[in-house]
């Protein structure tokens, strides 16, 4: 799940180094001016957790035990609302607390720099330059031999919408594949 983070990370720092992205410390409002407070928060501070907003796991997930099938666009709306009408959770770069919508807001700026998908992307970026034929986006029920399986207060958790993680977390891989990964960092 959150290995997808550092997937994340590598694609930013190769829109960096392609020049798509000017700087880590570029704020967001440099992408979407409207984003509340974008002109506070930075690349940087997503990629670290500094950058004050909320987690959006769990109003989400409510809205998806409710049977609401919500995309990484709508989530996205949900997160710009909720920081224009309640705020950040503190002023940017003052605190550290990890939050998943720091990446799944990094997985829609990859989409808008490249015009591709976030797994495309991956897939072309990264994938397939490191021969990582077992890492991919996990499907909604994750079953049979060679998974591990996902637990919620000790049961087996129940199938899970994987749009709702995207680039926070809805990549599956294999011992060898982030053996691979972890030669290539």
């Amino acid at each position: 799940g959150s290995m997808t983070k550092a997937f994340t990370g590598m694609a930013i720092v190769n829109l960096k180094r392609d020049g798509l992205i000017q700087s880590y410390d570029q704020p967001i409002s440099d992408f979407d001016d409207e984003f509340p407070h974008g002109d506070k928060i930075t690349i940087r501070q997503m990629l670290t957790h500094y950058s004050g907003l909320p987690d959006y796991f769990i109003p989400v997930e409510a809205a998806a035990n409710d049977e609401l099938f919500l995309t990484p666009d709508d989530i996205y709306n949900i997160i710009k609302e909720s920081a224009g009408e309640d705020g950040l959770q503190y002023e940017p770069g003052t605190k550290w607390s990890y939050s998943n919508s720091n990446y799944l807001i990094l997985g829609i700026l990859i989409e808008e720099l490249t015009d591709m998908s976030y797994h495309e992307y991956l897939q072309a970026k990264v994938f397939d330059p490191l021969a990582l034929s077992s890492t991919e986006r996990g499907e909604n029920i994750i079953g049979g031999e060679g998974f591990a399986r996902g637990y919620d207060d000790g049961l087996e958790a129940a199938p899970y919408q994987m749009q709702i993680a995207y680039s926070a977390g809805d990549l599956v891989s294999t011992i060898s594949d982030l053996e691979k990964w972890g030669d290539a960092l």
